[in-house]
């Protein structure tokens, strides 16, 4: 009998993104999930009161991606560049984006109520 438990190969082999699109300032942006020690970092950088308001700007900032799934920003300087320019974005917007990246991410959002939110219906494996 074949056993269905993953070896240690076939999990690194395992591409486990999720990816959505989100309308923003009058375009579809590209969305990805981030990898577990990227929200391990936000999840640091979140409970430290220098760097908290930028934890979410660049968990923003790592999610978005081109058609091709190509993160927008691939260097540490672009990561620090789109920061930067989301601060200057509509907060609301913004709001949107990182609640979705959040879902994306199994990350529980909490509503104005308290109240958990649900993942969308429409974000989709990639």
């Amino acid at each position: 009998m074949e056993s269905n438990v993953m070896s240690f190969d076939e999990v690194l082999e395992v591409n486990g993104v999720e990816c959505a699109q989100e309308m923003a300032w009058g375009r579809s942006v590209g969305l990805m999930s981030i990898t577990a020690g990227e929200v391990l970092e936000w999840l640091e950088q979140k409970g430290s009161p220098e760097k908290a308001g930028d934890a979410a700007l660049l968990m923003l900032a790592r999610s978005m991606v081109s058609d091709d799934k190509t993160r927008l920003a691939g260097t540490p300087e672009r990561e620090q560049q789109m920061v930067a320019a989301l601060k200057l974005k509509d907060s609301r917007t913004v709001n949107r984006l990182v609640e979705r990246i959040m879902l994306l991410n199994g990350i529980k959002v909490m509503t104005a109520a308290g109240a958990a939110a649900e993942p969308m219906a429409e974000i989709k494996k990639g």
